[in-house]
């Protein structure tokens, strides 16, 4: 459960974002602007962005096989959400959640893909809209459940020590969903070195299927230096 805690398009957006080539994208925690019974308003944070273009992010709400698999109920109303990669008035690029309706459930359950060109990630997000609506035993429980990334195997809080991979996993939608302190970068190749026979001519773009991957800890995860591991990922980019 996400906890609640200036528009730029075009120009400003772009060159906030930067231009070039991407190698990797990460969404974090989801921040609610709307008061209950109002159209939403929320904005998700974009991690490790990089050198990637505004016109290079392109978000959506999911696509309904992609709410079977994850077992969400895609509820009509849903299809009313909109999402844009924008600069917030902290500067911090993120993606904006808005309806062009009021949103009356007190509680929303949704899945959110974005695409860049090297990539795609699918990511669910429970908010909780109206917690008067729900026992406060209810509410808390769902402000302590965290919002999940799709086919990820934690739960709660605690790290995974394995992870058993398939054929729609890439390496960094896996680092992504279970660094421990580390980068994005630095898991991945972390994860690499702990497991190089998962990799078809020892590169992480060619991660095999059905490999039981062992995950590093923290200090594996942030043993290599943050630059040399973004310029070792660009190089086998």
């Amino acid at each position: 459960m996400v906890q609640v805690r200036k528009l730029v398009l075009a120009i400003a957006a772009a060159s906030a974002l930067s231009s070039g080539m991407a190698h990797a994208l990460g969404l974090g925690e989801l921040t609610l602007k709307s008061p209950p019974n109002q159209p939403l308003v929320a904005e998700i944070e974009l991690l490790d962005v990089q050198q990637l273009t505004a016109a290079e992010v392109v978000p959506s709400l999911a696509p309904p096989e992609e709410f079977a698999k994850a077992g969400i109920d895609r509820q009509a109303f849903l299809n009313d959400l909109s999402f844009t990669p924008v600069i917030n008035a902290s500067g911090k690029s993120v993606l904006r959640v808005t309806s062009s309706r009021p949103v009356s459930e007190p509680m929303v359950k949704f899945l959110v893909q974005v695409m860049w060109p090297n990539g795609r990630l699918l990511r669910d997000y429970s908010v909780l809209l109206d917690p008067s609506k729900f026992s406060p035993q209810a509410a808390d429980a769902a402000r302590a459940k965290p919002s999940q990334v799709v086919a990820t195997p934690v739960t709660g809080a605690t790290k995974p020590s394995q992870y058993t991979t398939t054929p729609r996993d890439t390496l960094w939608e896996i680092a992504a969903k279970v660094r421990n302190g580390g980068s994005v970068q630095q898991t991945m190749l972390a994860i690499q070195a702990l497991n190089p026979n998962a990799f078809i001519n020892g590169n992480i773009n060619l991660l095999k299927t059905g490999q039981v991957l062992r995950l590093p800890d923290p200090v594996q995860s942030t043993a290599l230096p943050q630059p040399q591991a973004i310029a070792e990922v660009a190089a086998q980019n």
